[in-house]
């Protein structure tokens, strides 16, 4: 199953990079997670790896596989219901480096009988994450004008 979501956000295109590829960060915008632990320590980049559990109880173990700042950012997840690989593109809405386009692009691949889920999946996904990117982009403003202070 594959899909995308492209938004622009109103924040700084730096501030978005750092909240979305920060998977400590996650907590804060992210809907479905109920928790996080880091494997990693330090700055996130290629590499970086930590493990999720989302409300329904369905853990997954992520890795950072592409950090391209503030460009790209990929990672991929394993899990007993489901493997996914996501890719984060930022584009420059009006080239300023203000309000950047953010394009996600998800595959999941469900494993075994999960596979009748991709339907259902495919269709409240795109919804689901188009609401956490507005929440990234309401946090990265704020830490960004935070920052200016």
């Amino acid at each position: 199953m594959h899909f995308s979501v492209q938004q622009t956000l109103n924040a700084p295109r730096q501030a978005v990079f750092d909240v979305l590829s920060d998977p400590r960060r996650r907590l804060e915008w992210q809907s479905s997670l109920r928790s996080l632990r880091m494997e990693s320590e330090g700055a996130p980049g290629v590499g970086t790896r930590w493990s999720e559990v989302t409300q329904g109880g369905i853990g997954f173990d992520l890795e950072i596989t592409v950090y391209e700042a503030p460009a790209r950012w990929a990672e991929r997840a394993r899990g007993w219901l489901a493997d996914a690989e996501l890719l984060v593109t930022f584009h420059d809405a009006g080239g300023t480096g203000e309000a950047p386009r953010v394009e996600v692009e998800v595959k999941i691949t469900f494993k075994g009988p999960f596979k009748l889920l991709a339907p259902v999946v495919k269709r409240l996904m795109p919804a689901a994450l188009a609401k956490d990117l507005q929440r990234v982009g309401e946090l990265a403003r704020r830490l960004s004008q935070a920052e200016r202070l």
